[in-house]
């Protein structure tokens, strides 16, 4: 009998463990069609699909076959450098945390340098115009971080240091120890649950040299410790998780990491309690079984301290709430993309009197400007006003033309979403590198400023004019949209095989994906918490993520 359970649990093993290699083996195939989507016909995507998830599949099955040899083979080799392994694993986890942090902030030394003091882009200098009284407050723009993007460039660089430079230099360098920080604490988790030495190894490789990585890190937009402090919360999470009955003082961690998370970006909120909901959906019988609802509660205190502090920072400094228009990206483009077919006689969906009704909406000077790729010429022109004086009668408007032409608003949601793939196919990319021409740029001067000019010509050419891209192995491995299928095959994985703590834990990246993808266009900066995550996300199928506190990390 007791042979007959073992035999019966490894088959199940291994029909899971078949299951999880098929889904792996189409999201990466999807993920090699999709950016071929946009300019090539049905017949050549599903031709490339079908040569991806054949090559895939026969990874796939090759790994099946040989994991216990693999898994020799990788300690064998391991063990030419058993000396140095021996002293890390013999580090405490006060230690562990220190040396990979430290390692980050060494190695991110020199692009610091050539990056000097930072890239002040993207929304950075009209935070700044706002904190120095130049434009009025806004809500649109995480009012924490503004907050602090003053302080340290105006307050203490320009007042105490004698340079806004100066200033923007200290906030790069804190964004970084911070950042750094984020990584380290995941790589101590991971060591904790028994994450193999070879991914931890692969996952700090990627981190530490990957080119986007590090110009992103030195950008000083709300994303980058967004994604810092949503790296540590689902680090937090996940060890709450972990334990049977978790501390008071790992549930409060969670609850600051997680009330951070919210408060550098807005749509975090949303991501909390979205969380919750789901979590309580899907999972809810073995939540209340094992005593977790401490879990759920954590969701929503998070999501309510961020919410009220966010509004008590608000109504301090008068911020003017966020434009309604800013959340609905994806329907005004697929109104705009109707109403340019319509006008430019592609198309005859729509009736005359529905062509009006968007007009109200999109100016026809809006609706000329329509381009597939960005949603922000729709966007400047769309009239809030005219939308809240009846917003019932506009959303049945979109969904009445969706209902009939579901083919056209798919198309104009997938021109913004397919180049988050690849990110080849993206004319953005140069924003990552280039500071915003706006007068406060101009009047602090805070543009480059590179003490390591060879160094930032070269992050240049990688990231901006895609030079990695072009070499061979290493330009699939450090393309940003592979985070992404990696995401989606993971969480699969994980319903397959019924994981529950990876599950929840990658919910909570899904559902940042989510909201990603209903942006206004495919930017780099938007990616970089779920790139941030890679390492994480890859061993989450590996750990242990057992219900003790045992430490794991001797294990291979």
């Amino acid at each position: 009998m007791a042979e007959e359970r073992e035999q019966a649990a490894r088959d199940s093993r291994e029909r899971k463990d078949r299951a999880a290699a098929v889904w792996c083996v189409f999201w990466f195939a999807a993920g090699s069609a999709i950016p071929f989507t946009t300019d090539r016909d049905a017949s050549g995507v599903l031709a490339v699909f079908t040569v991806s998830a054949a090559f895939y599949g026969l990874l796939a099955a090759t790994w099946l076959r040989s994991r216990p040899s693999f898994r020799i083979s990788a300690e064998n080799r391991l063990r030419k450098g058993e000396r140095f392994i021996r002293r890390i694993d013999a580090l405490t986890d006060r230690r562990y945390l220190i040396s990979v942090w430290i390692s980050f902030l060494v190695l991110w030394l020199p692009v610091y340098l050539a990056l000097y003091p930072g890239t002040f882009g993207y929304d950075a200098p009209y935070q700044l115009g706002m904190y120095t009284g130049s434009s009025a407050w806004s809500a649109q723009h995480p009012i924490l971080h503004t907050l602090m993007l003053g302080f340290l460039v105006e307050d203490v660089g320009r007042l105490h240091l004698g340079s806004s430079i100066r200033g923007l230099a200290l906030y790069s360098a804190v964004q970084a120890a911070v950042t750094a920080y984020a990584i380290a604490r995941s790589f101590l988790f991971m060591r904790k649950t028994g994450v193999p030495r070879p991914v931890r190894l692969g996952g700090w490789i990627w981190l530490a040299f990957n080119p986007f990585m590090q110009v992103l890190v030195f950008a000083s937009t709300k994303d980058i410790l967004f994604g810092s402090f949503l790296l540590l919360f689902a680090t937090d999470f996940a060890e709450a998780h972990r334990a049977e009955h978790p501390s008071r003082g790992r549930c409060l961690r969670a609850l600051a990491s997680g009330t951070l998370m919210c408060l550098f970006r807005n749509q975090g909120v949303y991501m909390l309690l979205a969380a919750l909901f789901l979590m309580l959906l899907v999972f809810r019988r073995r939540i209340v079984r094992r005593g977790r609802l401490r879990l759920a509660g954590l969701l929503l205190a998070a999501a309510l301290l961020a919410e009220a502090s966010s509004a008590a920072m608000a109504a301090a400094v008068h911020a003017e709430k966020g434009n309604l228009r800013e959340m609905l990206s994806v329907p005004m483009q697929q109104l705009a993309c109707a109403a340019y077919q319509q006008t430019e006689g592609k198309s005859r969906a729509l009736t005359g009197r529905e062509l009006k009704a968007i007009e109200k909406l999109i100016p026809e000077e809006g609706i000329r400007r329509y381009t597939p790729s960005i949603a922000d010429p729709v966007k400047e022109t769309f009239r809030t006003e005219v939308f809240l004086t009846d917003p019932g009668r506009f959303i049945r408007l979109y969904f009445r033309i969706g209902f009939r032409c579901p083919g056209l608003y798919a198309r104009a949601f997938w021109a913004m979403a397919a180049p988050f793939w690849d990110m080849s196919q993206n004319t953005f990319r140069y924003l990552s590198m280039q500071a915003t021409p706006d007068p406060v740029t101009t009047w602090r001067d805070l543009g480059a400023h590179s003490r390591f000019p060879l160094l930032r010509d070269f992050l240049y050419g990688a990231v901006v004019t895609d030079d990695t891209a072009r070499l061979p192995v290493i330009g699939l491995l450090y393309e940003p949209g592979l985070v992404l299928t990696l995401l989606l095959a993971a969480f699969g994985v994980s319903l397959t095989r019924r994981k529950e703590r990876p599950a929840l834990m990658l919910l909570l990246y899904i559902l940042y994906a989510a909201t990603m993808l209903l942006g206004p266009v495919a930017l780099l900066r938007y990616l970089w918490p779920v790139m941030l995550a890679a390492p994480l996300i890859a061993g989450s199928q590996s750990g242990t993520f057992s219900e003790g506190e045992a430490d794991h990390s001797k294990h291979f």
